[in-house]
């Protein structure tokens, strides 16, 4: 997206990894695709298998993930990059320091039922990249298992409610049960009209362009439907989205209004000269 913005930007990608997402399940082919046809076409450099020297001027706050400001960065292996701008990625190390152990397995994924109730306690709920469902890590599926989820804490509720006020029985008989994706599906944009997608499984991946992916992800990322999700539709409709092109819009706009302010005050000036001019002449 910052490319698609501002192309006369210089970009670096510095990842440990061997392989770009090389921690999604996607085919080989896919890979090749957004190698070829979106990383060297924009010319973004991309150091692999290496790390950035992180030393202590660097103070990671985790509300702003960036640093600004000129720095000259040495990764793992050497490689020199001169950056004014450095983004933190997250990466996929579990954030889960904050739990006991026994509601973990060997991963370090907390272990859930098909509920999406942790299996020790009915009343604590884990989706997305931190349970053990058995499926590929995305928004997309993270979605699906929050709408359950959704229900499932809705039910407990009202069930609660009812045993306290007739007496009723408050079990979890009524709970949804999440189905694990049998697919994986990646949507990578670059920009609003570039960008590639990966729908699985396995060795049956299909390889889709930018015709698909930005009619899905592309135009907008999704932003409308995040905001629907959270009843937002009004302020989706009010909100401005500031792109180069609106803000030069915006400024073209602001230049003609100055030259229009510019020559009323010429006219002026002009009246009051030839108004000076006549008078003297009488």
């Amino acid at each position: 997206e910052i490319h698609h913005y501002y192309p006369e930007k210089n970009l670096t990608i510095i990842h440990g990894g061997t392989e770009l997402l090389s921690n999604e399940d996607v085919s080989p082919d896919f890979l090749a695709y957004y190698k070829m046809n979106i990383l060297r076409q924009t010319n973004i450099r991309v150091y692999l298998g290496q790390r950035p020297k992180i030393d202590s001027s660097w103070k990671y706050d985790s509300a702003k993930p960036y640093l600004k400001g000129y720095r000259r960065i040495v990764t793992t292996k050497g490689e020199i990059v001169n950056a004014d701008l450095v983004l933190f990625c997250t990466g996929t190390r579990l954030n889960n320091d904050m739990y006991p152990d026994d509601w973990m397995d060997d991963s370090g994924h907390l272990c859930v039922r098909p509920t999406m109730q942790l299996l020790k306690h009915d009343h604590i709920f884990a989706i997305g990249d931190i349970n053990n469902v058995p499926e590929a890590k995305s928004g997309y599926s993270s979605s699906k298992q929050g709408s359950v989820c959704a229900r499932n804490i809705i039910s407990l509720s009202k069930a609660s409610t009812k045993q306290k006020n007739k007496g009723g029985s408050s079990s979890g008989s009524s709970l949804k049960s999440y189905a694990p994706l049998p697919f994986t599906f990646l949507l990578l944009t670059h920009g609003p009209n570039e960008g590639a997608a990966n729908i699985g499984p396995g060795n049956k991946d299909r390889l889709f362009g930018r015709s698909l992916t930005s009619n899905i992800k592309g135009k907008n990322l999704l932003v409308d439907e995040y905001w629907r999700l959270f009843n937002q539709e009004t302020a989706l409709q009010s909100e401005v989205i500031d792109t180069p092109l609106q803000r030069a819009r915006r400024n073209i706009e602001k230049f003609k209004e100055q030259q229009k302010l510019h020559l009323k005050t010429l006219e002026d000036l002009h009246g009051m000269v030839a108004f000076r001019s006549n008078k003297g002449e009488m």
